[in-house]
């Protein structure tokens, strides 16, 4: 049996994020433009038309469908950590000012890394940016020295993909159910927790894109889907830092 660093000096964290209602994304982003539509050699009015209602629709159905993934069209509604030399994972629920608020709360009471999943090694650090932009959005104070003045996150951030990928070229991308896979990890025990298929999850029903959802109709099977994220992300750490 291959052994594992169970006693990480270090943090694992995982957000899940909730898109702002369809009004509030399509208001705010930038209009349609049937100019950018290539009509090819179309003439007749109604085909054109109905060209380009078709790629209004495609072009919204876009900016909803990424709305999560942007912390300027999207709020935190749920953080899971695992402490380092802890066995449990924290769930920070609730509004999204007392989730960041307490989120950093923790975060100031420690000195050691806080590691997350980005799922790519092109440096988009999806979690750290979505809780410092929107704490800078909400009015609340993040930890002194988070972002350099050059504009990159300090090392009190750790992102595990880029350790996972270094070998690959640049960009490249691997989720962290695909790492956990390739690396044996599934259904296996971690620091915090038995290590499960995200792809059984979202047979039962909830995956990252309806997390939000489920999280209003199911919170036992979305709490159960956060705390396997921060198990599978705990057993990446400690197979490969």
């Amino acid at each position: 049996m291959i052994k594992t660093n169970t006693n990480m000096d270090n943090h694992i964290f995982d957000i899940e994020t909730k898109p702002y209602s369809d009004e509030e994304i399509l208001k705010n982003a930038k209009p349609f433009s049937k100019d950018d539509v290539k009509l090819g050699n179309l003439k007749d009015p109604e085909k054109i038309e109905a060209k380009l209602e078709a790629a209004e629709g495609i072009y919204k159905a876009g900016l909803l469908d990424k709305a999560a993934l942007d912390p300027h069209t999207s709020s935190i509604c749920a953080i899971g950590i695992n402490e380092r030399n802890t066995d449990n994972v924290k769930l920070l629920l609730g509004e999204e000012r007392d989730i960041l608020m307490e989120f950093w709360a923790i975060f100031r009471g420690t000195s050691e890394a806080w590691c997350f999943w980005s799922g790519s090694n092109d440096k988009t650090a999806f979690d750290p940016r979505h809780i410092i932009t929107r704490s800078w959005k909400l009015g609340i104070p993040t930890a002194w020295r988070v972002v350099s003045k050059r504009g990159f996150l300090t090392d009190r951030f750790v992102d595990i993909t880029q350790t996972y990928l270094f070998g690959a070229s640049y960009p490249s991308y691997c989720s962290a159910e695909k790492a956990a896979e390739q690396l044996g990890l599934i259904g296996t025990q971690s620091g915090c927790g038995m290590v499960k298929s995200k792809q059984a999850l979202k047979a039962s029903g909830v995956e990252g894109k309806n997390f939000h959802e489920v999280l209003e109709s199911n919170l036992e099977l979305a709490l159960e889907y956060l705390k396997n994220d921060v198990a599978l992300e705990r057993a990446i750490a400690e197979r490969i830092l």
